[in-house]
């Protein structure tokens, strides 16, 4: 039988199309959970990664140098030169994230001539993906001041070595060396290693993550960027346990907030302990008994890891 000359096929009703348009719609809403899941699962572990090879980085310089790396000194100091090298050990001002570049493969950074081209550089292991790529920026010289284009870029961090109980008393295992504070070895981790935190993710306000954004009356904070030391009036890339860990937000409460592990993450943050094993800390980890126990190198402290 041949079709009629003027037949039109059938095509889809508004209903079909409106009952397809939902059934995709739902759909839709079923799966995106399980991306972000998925998503969130996978930047967990390239940032348990990337402190993994931070770990291996201070086993490296121990190895080299018979210490681990000090706090440095000052939240934006001047490079320290022996020669026309960097000077490495307890005579580096810059912090310990540029005294291990030579063990993360940046020894072209690490030796770079050219002080702010090393202070603007963005380290990819230094970043978290749940957070941000890697990034410079500029900023202030002082509380007070605005932006300065002048002083260069900074490239900055989203993670933390462990000072200890706080800035004032240097039970951690990132100190700046003294007369009376010497460098810190494997010999001095009496807690054992697989008891000490040695650095973690750290606390930053969301408007922070791409820009300079004045934290209150705190500069300290991102001025230094990753190559900061230990500053008299800030934790710069430092962090101990004073305060409560917590989950990344876009407000800022000053003094509180910048000694204050933490990440992106929902739950909870994750370190790299002095023997190079990583784990996960919850937010609202006993804060006394267990995250003070884990900061301190030689405390005498008993915890169960189980209530990390």
């Amino acid at each position: 039988m041949t079709p009629k000359p003027n037949a039109r096929p059938r095509g889809f009703t508004l209903i079909e199309l409106l009952v397809v348009v939902a059934i995709i719609a739902v759909l839709i809403g079923l799966l995106l959970p399980a991306v972000q899941k998925v998503r969130e699962a996978a930047a967990r572990t390239r940032c348990q990664n990337n402190l993994k090879q931070i770990g291996l980085a201070f086993h490296g310089h121990h190895d080299a140098l018979g210490i681990f790396p000090t706090a440095g000194s000052g939240a934006d100091p001047a490079r320290a030169m022996s020669g026309s090298a960097p000077a490495v050990g307890r005579n580096q001002t810059l912090g310990w994230a540029y005294q291990i570049l030579p063990y993360l493969e940046q020894s072209n950074v690490w030796s770079q001539a050219d002080e702010l081209a090393v202070k603007a550089a963005a380290i990819p292991v230094y970043f978290c993906p749940a957070r941000r790529a890697p990034v410079a920026y500029f900023v202030a010289a002082s509380d007070a001041g605005p932006v300065d284009p002048a002083l260069g870029l900074r490239g900055q961090i989203d993670y933390a070595g462990n000072q200890g109980e706080s800035r004032t008393v240097t039970n951690g295992l990132l100190v700046t060396p003294s007369a009376t504070v010497p460098p810190i070895t494997f010999g001095l981790v009496a807690d054992g290693t697989s008891n000490t935190l040695l650095v973690a993710e750290r606390f930053v306000h969301t408007p922070a993550y791409v820009q300079y954004f004045k934290p209150g009356g705190e500069s300290d904070v991102h001025r230094g960027g990753y190559a900061a030391g230990n500053a008299t009036a800030s934790y710069a890339t430092l962090r101990a346990s004073a305060q409560s860990p917590a989950q990344d937000r876009p407000t800022y409460t000053g003094t509180a907030d910048f000694p204050r592990f933490g990440s992106a993450h929902v739950t909870a943050f994750a370190g790299v302990f002095a023997d190079g094993s990583v784990r996960r800390i919850r937010y609202d980890v006993d804060l006394l008994n267990v995250f003070k126990a884990v900061a301190t190198r030689s405390g005498g402290e008993a915890f169960n890891p189980n209530d990390l």
